[in-house]
């Protein structure tokens, strides 16, 4: 691994100690983990309201559109009402020419054609902008010429095309201005029973009856790239017990089905309620292969939906009411915690549960509960709910904190919970970390306890420094290949709208509670990847804490705490550079000067000097100091005096080398260092001077004088007038009054001393 630099960390570290009431963010207090009852209990998963909209009577339907953030309402008399999800949408109000029941109705992503499948025969597209009194329809495709022949769905693409799927095979079209209609582009002929569609990524499912599922990617122009094969095992096999076969392998079902991406890669989401306990398949999906790479223990049977929040696998039984988290980075096969419902956000709304489909919490002190009709909530991917019998719209976000406190107090594996949390963009995640680890060191019984949670930490932070320098280096080369290379591959959709289901800490949104933008709860409107980047894995940046994050909210309050002692807290840090130095990163100044101070507080001398020599504390001017004060101080801390003063040396601290040896009354080594580093000329000679006539020693005094004469800095009252030189070039430039004075007083006090005539030999 490269060596990682304090500089190449963080742009905003620092050699010195960081002033933590700029630098850094204080802690807020929701964030610290409590073990009351009332905080363990609860909800893990929040829904906060991203969206209202009309509710839906006996006379009207409802659609979603996650990819694009429309909620289409249609009444019977023809009158459809879009509402877009946050802020700056306006209601759109559309007539068109259909009257009574619509198996589907959609909008495209530029808004300016409607489709609506009134049976399973016929597909209408409507052009409804510009706006007119009623959308005239242009292009109808209709299937009654076979009884068997039926319309399953369509689905928007790219712009103005879609894709009509049928009983019969795929049909794809794309409009024609010159024409002022829609043309078929491309058709595959397929007996289809059922397809699932994934808009965020333009996968194609098809289910044909045939022991694998067809899955294609959706190209511009009606292009397709096929992929392989999904087969899904059979659960069972046809064996022969007294004559009589097994029952058949259970046929898998469209709601079985499901596309979503986590952690930077594509997968096909399979949920075997065939088997006891349920387990859900997480098939990779890559240009080459499609391979299971998880399973995943739903635990009790029912009916499932899946959401996907900030990388975690969200899994909702509809039939046991309660909400399961998953991340597929951890070894477990279980979920991160034990199920629970989810809660409404705000008070106004907690009396609002899903009786049927999803199951909420509401308010706490309360006990009761309020069900609605059984198909009334629908979970679309990526994270959100729809009630239409409400009228509400809401997306879901983990409660990050409240699970960090449930897996603590059940006393979880420390490694685990943290490397959790590292792999979470949610802003809170960062400043979780940092209160775990507070707390792991409060409670932390020996050293080795927090020894995997710092490696967890470093490993992150690497990484992550290293990803990021490796993205900002080919970011500019990446750009001008997917420009060159439009039409190759897999394209991005042009109307795709970046964003992702949870803020960003960079976008400034760090909790459900801000104002949710659109792109917040599109899908996961990233362009879709293309085969390529199907086959590597492109995942953002996990927490990166700093060396100044770990000082200024760890390691600096918990030693400013009176509970936690010197003897239990510098062990740690010790911990904390051991692991620094397995990731190839050297311990910032600040964090060598805490562990030195806590060594001296535990009259740790010895072990302080051992940890110098071998390098593991780093050197600085202030903690060189620090030993040498430290020596003055306390009788059997003397050693530290030479030890300080060497680090003085090693990091070119020339002018405290000769403080200190002034200090220690060493004048002639002070001035023979001085000189043979040629920085005479930068030290002030009036402090020297009367050290040495202070000391008592005349020829001691008379061998610092005759030095700094030597060098020109004392002034020579007979020289200068014979040489007609103004006094201020003998004093030099830029000495003022007062040090000229006192450089006066110690001439006189030389020649009392010893007379004009007086030659000594240079020191």
């Amino acid at each position: 691994m490269d060596n990682l630099s304090d500089n190449e960390e963080q742009p905003q570290e620092r050699s010195k100690t960081p002033d933590i009431t700029v630098s850094s963010s204080p802690m807020r207090p929701a964030l610290s983990f409590s073990s009351s009852s009332q905080h363990l209990n609860e909800p893990h998963l929040q829904c906060k309201m991203a969206a209202s909209f009309q509710p839906v009577a006996d006379r009207s339907m409802v659609f979603f559109d996650p990819a694009r953030g429309h909620i289409v309402t249609m009444r019977d008399d023809g009158e459809v009402e879009v509402v877009g999800v946050g802020s700056g949408w306006d209601v759109k109000r559309i007539r068109i020419p259909l009257r009574g029941y619509a198996r589907s109705v959609k909008l495209s992503a530029d808004g300016s054609f409607l489709g609506v499948i009134p049976s399973a025969k016929a597909l209408q597209i409507m052009r409804v902008v510009p706006a007119t009194s009623t959308s005239p329809i242009v292009y109808e495709i209709v299937r009654d010429t076979k009884s068997s022949d039926a319309i399953l769905g369509f689905e928007w693409t790219i712009q103005d095309e879609f894709v009509c799927v049928t009983s019969i095979g795929i049909d794809f079209f794309q409009w024609n201005e010159s024409k002022r209609t829609f043309i078929k582009r491309k058709n595959v002929h397929l007996n289809v029973n059922w397809y699932v569609y994934s808009p965020s990524y333009r996968i194609l499912i098809v289910s044909t009856g045939a022991p694998g599922l067809y899955m294609y990617y959706l190209r511009p122009n009606g292009s397709t790239t096929q992929l392989p094969s999904l087969i899904i095992p059979s659960n069972t096999t046809n064996t022969l017990t007294w004559g009589l076969s097994v029952s058949p392998p259970s046929t898998i079902t469209r709601k079985q089905m499901s596309v979503v991406m986590l952690y930077g890669k594509i997968y096909a989401i399979f949920n075997d309620t065939s088997k006891n306990p349920p387990l859900l398949s997480l098939f990779h999906v890559t240009k080459s292969s499609v391979r299971k790479e998880r399973e995943l223990n739903l635990g009790v049977a029912g009916n499932h939906a899946v959401n996907v929040v900030d990388n975690l696998l969200i899994v909702h039984n509809l039939t046991a009411k309660h909400s399961m988290i998953f991340d597929i980075q951890s070894l477990d096969d279980t979920p991160v915690a034990p199920p629970q419902p989810m809660g409404l956000d705000t008070v106004e709304q907690f009396d609002l549960c899903i009786h049927a489909q999803i199951f909420c919490r509401v308010k706490p002190g309360t006990n009761k509960h309020h069900s609605i009709d059984e198909d009334d909530g629908l979970p679309y991917l990526p994270s959100t709910i729809l009630l239409p019998s409400r009228g509400r719209l809401y997306s879901i976000y983990p409660r990050l904190a409240d699970i960090a406190s449930f897996l603590l107090s059940n006393k979880s594996d420390p490694v685990h919970l943290t490397t959790m949390l590292l792999r979470r963009s949610e802003h809170d995640a960062h400043d979780l970390v940092l209160t775990l680890l507070r707390s792991l060191i409060l409670g932390a019984k020996s050293v080795e306890h927090l020894r995997g949670v710092f490696d967890a930490v470093n490993q992150a932070s690497a990484s992550g420094v290293t990803r990021r320098r490796q993205h900002s280096s080919v970011s500019g080369r990446d750009r001008s290949h997917s420009m060159s290379s439009i039409g190759s591959g897999l394209t991005p959709i042009n109307d795709a709208r970046a964003g992702s289901p949870v803020p960003s800490r960079a976008s400034g949104q760090s909790r459900p509670d801000t104002v949710i933008s659109h792109t917040a709860l599109v899908s996961q409107q990233h362009d879709p990847p293309s085969i390529s980047d199907l086959e590597t894995k492109s995942v953002e940046a996990p927490v990166v804490l700093s060396q100044e994050d770990i000082y200024s909210h760890v390691f600096l309050p918990l030693s400013n705490d009176p509970n936690i002692t010197p003897q239990h807290l510098y062990p740690h840090i010790l911990s904390y550079f051991t692991s620094l130095s397995r990731h190839s990163r050297s311990p910032a100044p600040y964090l060598s000067e805490l562990l030195t101070t806590l060594l001296i507080q535990c009259r740790k001398y010895t072990h302080l000097q051992q940890l110098i020599q071998y390098h593991v504390i780093t050197d600085s001017i202030t903690l060189a100091k620090m030993l040498v004060i430290v020596s003055n101080e306390d009788v059997d801390a003397r050693g530290l005096k030479q030890v300080g003063l060497d680090m003085l040396k090693r990091v070119g601290a020339g002018e405290e080398v000769v403080d200190v040896l002034v200090g220690s009354g060493k004048i002639l080594e002070a001035l023979r260092y001085a000189s043979a580093t040629d920085i005479l000329s930068q030290i002030p000679p009036v402090p020297i001077l009367e050290s040495a006539y202070a000391s008592g020693d005349r020829t001691l005094f008379l061998n610092a004088f005759r030095c700094f004469e030597e060098a020109g800095l004392i002034p020579q009252p007979l020289v200068s007038s014979s040489l007609r030189r103004p006094r201020s070039l003998v004093y030099g430039d830029g000495v003022d009054s007062s040090t000229a004075g006192a450089l006066g007083r110690y001439v006189s006090m030389f020649y009392e001393v010893w007379g004009e005539h007086i030659e000594m030999e240079h020191v």
